[in-house]
């Protein structure tokens, strides 16, 4: 009955060990869960932001076309406009054509008149020539200056984005700088862009991308932030449950301590305390012991046989708190005397209805308290055997 009692409750404690396993793996679980949730909610209010912004880009939108619209409308008042001044102008051309004819029958007429105004007309004409070829130089000079214009403005539009139409004529040079403070600046503002280099046309794309991924970095590091505050929660209650449960024990120790020393030793006291009681899972423990008749003493002081009685205690203690399966000690009542051991055994014997002892011992008064009994021997010199025994049988 006691080996199958023993057996059940091996069976007990591995599935309360697989339970607890499972109860790790669930909270484990759980931690992952939270974290997804957390995550789940980051995403929505992402896509509600995005959303948001969406609609007020859809807005924006909106009114640029209606404000193309009206540009259009504007547009085509002023094509019809311009289609009737057309019409105007070919209308005046049309009747300057027709003046241009009478007059040429005119001068035809007046050429016919007289030889005598010939010679002045013929001098008119070289006159004429020569002023018409002046006035072709300075059609050619002016469509040269007119291309010089366009050039300089597409250069000084592109350069400086500046366009000359949209200057006002009488503002232009006019600053609170002189002539040659002016050129100075200028100078200097041209040996600046030249340092400057060429513009990076892939700057804004390369910055919206840094953008993009400084982004993503942020999210990660609040994501590992956060789950860092997640892990030191879950480290702070297992320390905290670690200690609440250290601390019971501890004390549950300490108690049952006290009460066998003072059975072993027929009086005194005994304790056994923190060294750190604000840190007791890294504290150091110190064992204080005072058999009769004695001062408080550490247990480097005692003397063999009283530091082996008050180590016999704190064992104990500790199997009262947490018992085990199986215990062995190994030469335990030899510095003890016979009255000693009488009060060790005694105490022995009440554990063993909970745990089972196995005793190195030399002593016949330990030996007799035994239900079995192993030894070795050598009936021929040189040849061990091993004796044993069962008292109960034996009887």
């Amino acid at each position: 009955q006691m080996s199958e009692a023993q057996e059940a409750a091996s069976n007990a404690r591995q599935a309360l060990s697989a339970c607890a396993s499972a109860l790790a793996d669930l909270r484990v679980q759980k931690a992952g869960t939270a974290q997804r949730l957390e995550e789940i909610e980051r995403d929505r209010q992402r896509e509600d932001r995005e959303r948001t912004e969406a609609l007020a880009q859809a807005e924006r939108r909106k009114d640029l076309i209606a404000e193309l619209e009206e540009q259009k409308k504007t547009l085509d008042n002023e094509i019809a406009l311009l289609i009737e001044r057309s019409k105007a102008l070919s209308e005046t051309k049309e009747e300057a054509t027709r003046k241009a004819v009478e007059a040429q029958n005119q001068l035809q007429a007046l050429l016919d008149e007289g030889d005598a105004i010939d010679k002045d007309l013929k001098q008119h004409r070289e006159e004429a020539r020569s002023v018409q070829s002046q006035v072709h130089k300075l059609e050619l000079d002016l469509r040269h200056d007119e291309d010089r214009v366009e050039f300089f403005q597409e250069r000084i539009a592109s350069e400086y984005q500046v366009s000359l139409a949209s200057l006002d004529a009488e503002k232009v040079g006019t600053d609170e700088h002189d002539d040659e403070t002016r050129h100075k600046l200028v100078d200097d503002l041209r040996q600046r862009i030249q340092r400057m280099g060429e513009v990076n046309l892939m700057a804004i794309e390369e910055y919206e991308a840094l953008e993009e991924r400084n982004a993503f970095l942020e999210t990660q590091s609040q994501d590992l932030h956060q789950a860092r505050e997640a892990l030191m929660g879950v480290i702070e209650r297992s320390d905290r449950k670690i200690r609440e449960m250290f601390l019971e024990t501890f004390k549950s120790i300490s108690d049952n301590f006290s009460n066998f020393f003072r059975r072993l030793f027929n009086g005194g006291q005994a304790r056994v305390y923190l060294l750190d009681e604000d840190d007791p899972l890294e504290s150091g423990i110190e064992i204080e012991a005072r058999p009769p008749g004695k001062k408080p003493t550490s247990i480097s002081l005692l003397s063999g046989g009283e530091s082996a009685m008050t180590a016999v205690a704190l064992l104990f203690s500790i199997f009262k708190a947490k018992p085990s399966p199986f215990c062995v000690l190994d030469e335990v009542d030899a510095p003890l005397d016979d009255a000693n051991i009488g009060r060790f055994l005694a105490l022995l014997s009440e554990f063993t209805a909970s745990s089972q002892f196995v005793v190195i011992t030399h002593n016949k008064q330990t030996m007799s308290k035994a239900d079995a009994l192993y030894g070795v021997t050598q009936q021929e010199r040189g040849v061990s055997q091993l004796v044993s025994v069962r008292f109960d049988g034996a009887a």
